[in-house]
């Protein structure tokens, strides 16, 4: 059985990519653009069912969106401060 950090690296590492589009960038004669993909990931284990399993997730998730792109954070209660924000970001 994999350890949850080497899951996350193998996330990271496969989302992370730069790919060059052709045609999509402005200009002549053939413009490209540029495009990075990146994630950030929340972890989130136990809790008392899914609902909560879910909410832990997303506060982790814009914990570690917080502290820069590329990032896992996992779930601890005193990451709860952070949940206000996961509201505002959604509206």
């Amino acid at each position: 059985m994999r350890s949850r950090e080497t899951v996350v690296v193998a996330v990271l590492t496969a989302v992370r990519d730069t790919t060059v589009i052709t045609g999509a960038g402005g200009g002549s004669p053939d413009p490209a653009a540029t495009v990075t993909v990146g994630a950030s990931v929340g972890i989130a284990v136990g809790g008392t069912g899914a609902g909560d399993l879910m909410r832990h997730a997303d506060v982790a998730m814009y914990a570690a969106k917080l502290r820069g792109r590329n990032r896992a954070v996992t779930f601890t209660p005193r990451l709860e401060p952070v949940a206000p924000l996961t509201a505002a970001s959604a509206a």
